[in-house]
């Protein structure tokens, strides 16, 4: 067959640790909340939290030789939108309707930490995925 004939490559579900997500997936909080229950739902499994994620500051720049690290970036600064709290537009749970792929006030693309807690009361077990979501 010739090159030009073939389909492309399929693009891998999972990419240097991070979990891809397709055209289809879920684009509120509340949409990715809602798909993930149901599907914990289906195996017979509970979240174990009201909310399965949350907003985060976006990765750190490369280092710059012969420069300081900047102080007060990041989810420990206790500033900005990035700040540890219970907002709802900076939890992926059942209350944020808002867009999970937006900009926010600083100009900088939401980032989001995917942290689902799944509990089997039947056998009294429980497991936790972390991850940085990439809605890329």
């Amino acid at each position: 067959m010739p090159l030009s004939a073939r389909a492309p490559p399929r693009p891998s579900r999972e990419t240097h640790g991070h979990h891809r997500t397709s055209p289809h997936a879920a684009s509120t909080g509340r949409d990715l909340h809602t798909r993930v229950r149901v599907l914990a739902a289906r195996a017979d499994r509970t979240l174990g939290s009201c909310h399965i994620g949350r907003l985060t500051a976006p990765p750190e720049p490369a280092p710059i030789p012969g420069r300081p690290p900047t102080p007060g970036r990041g989810p420990t600064s206790g500033q900005g939108p990035y700040a540890r709290t219970s907002r709802p537009d900076t939890l992926i749970g059942p209350d944020n309707a808002l867009p999970l792929r937006r900009v926010l006030d600083d100009g900088r693309p939401a980032h989001w930490i995917l942290r689902i807690r799944l509990v089997d009361e039947y056998r009294g077990h429980a497991a936790v995925h972390t991850g940085l979501l990439d809605l890329v």
